[in-house]
């Protein structure tokens, strides 16, 4: 069954700005199928409590679905880090190196997100629908977990992210209709049992519907049915980009015409955006709304997530792995039953396109974990998408 982690590689006019929706004209994508050589060894997948691609002989017993997975290391023990992993059922919590010390910390109902913030050592979880602060202190097994703290209720995503140079933490609300996406301060009080608290700096009322929060450089990305919302909440300004039109494929080639869903956002420099769907990828100049690139997917991707300068995209038994600047193919990985379990991390933006261009692949970047379904009652491998250059 571990077989299929495996990587396959080395296998075989411009626009009026005015008042144009993007995409209006979208040229035929001009990219050429992805020749052997082109293909690249760049990521692996790793197991949790693994250095290599080799399977654990320990399996987590998760009792319920993986949300999310978060490392750290605290500044009495360094070397030792340690590993937060978000399920349906609660809270797991243990060290990274160590699959058999996972185990279930806090038991909480309806888990659907977790956020941590290492240097304060303080963990929030969306528990059936109110979000909870706790102390990192209350993570090992056993020890007491302190009176609950609600911070709200009604919510729906959560993300911590920088915002004008501060460390924030954003959320969102539904109460019917009625959308709000909120920004907390974290604050050092001395008085509190955590000695981290949050102010509310920003509330703000969203008009449309939207599933996500995803961070920029200096605002928000809130997918929508039609647009993306680009939302700067110190300014309480707004900025719509409508979906574009899904890139028209070379004569010859047959794809599915559906619309695709919006998976991500990312501001590549202070003029140019990439915007991913489920389909098909386009960048896109942000003013004039022209578009610079595109490329159609090998597969239908159900989640995105951002290593730079590159892009995962998570299909059904495939990791799809392409340049964020010139949406180049650069690996397939095989990888069956895999679910990106990564929160959305923050991708700082650039002075030009040609800076993603040159830019190479580095641990440092950011980590990407995902889980495997290893199959009907044989559980959920975490795992890491680790650059194979490392």
């Amino acid at each position: 069954m571990y077989d299929k982690l495996r990587a396959l590689v080395r296998k075989p006019r411009e626009e009026h700005p005015a008042d144009k929706t993007p995409g209006a004209n979208v040229p035929e994508t001009n990219e050429e199928p992805a020749q052997p050589e082109q293909l690249q060894d760049l990521f692996h997948l790793v197991q949790l409590g693994t250095s290599s691609s080799h399977p654990s002989t320990s399996d987590i017993p998760f009792t319920s679905k993986v949300l999310s997975v978060s490392t750290f290391r605290v500044p009495a023990n360094r070397a030792v880090q340690l590993v937060v992993v978000a399920c349906e059922d609660g809270i797991w919590f243990g060290r990274a190196s160590d699959p058999s010390s996972i185990q279930l910390s806090i038991p909480l109902p309806k888990v659907t997100a977790c956020a941590l913030l290492p240097e304060e050592e303080v963990l929030l979880v969306i528990s059936d629908r109110e979000l909870l602060h706790f102390s990192a202190h209350a993570l090992p097994p056993g020890q007491p977990k302190g009176p609950l703290q609600k911070l709200a209720s009604n919510v729906e995503h959560l993300l911590t992210t920088q915002l004008q140079g501060r460390r924030a933490v954003v959320y969102s609300t539904r109460k019917g209709g009625d959308w709000k996406v909120h920004v907390l301060d974290i604050v050092e009080e001395e008085d509190l049992p955590a000695r981290w608290g949050f102010q509310k700096l920003h509330e703000l009322s969203i008009a449309f519907p939207f599933s996500a929060l995803q961070p920029l450089t200096t605002r928000l990305a809130l997918p929508t049915t039609s647009h993306w919302e680009l939302l700067d909440p110190a300014r309480f300004r707004t900025e719509l980009l409508p979906h574009p039109s899904k890139p028209q494929p070379q004569p010859g080639r047959v794809r599915q015409q559906e619309e695709g869903r919006p998976l991500g956002c990312v501001e590549l420099t202070e003029g140019e955006v990439l915007l991913v769907y489920s389909e098909y990828g386009i960048i896109l100049h942000r003013s004039s709304k022209q578009v610079l690139r595109t490329a159609l997917w090998k597969s239908r991707a159900s989640q995105a997530a951002f290593h730079p300068p590159y892009l995962l995209l998570f299909a059904e038994g495939l990791i799809e792995v392409r340049h964020m600047a010139t949406l180049a193919l650069g690996q397939l990985l095989q990888a069956q039953g895999v679910r990106c379990v990564s929160p959305p991390g923050l991708v700082r933006r650039r002075g030009g396109l040609e800076d993603w261009e040159t830019a190479e692949l580095e641990a440092g970047e950011g980590e990407v974990w995902a889980v495997v379904s290893a199959g009907v009652g044989e559980g959920q491998r975490v795992v890491r998408l680790c650059p194979a250059n490392v």
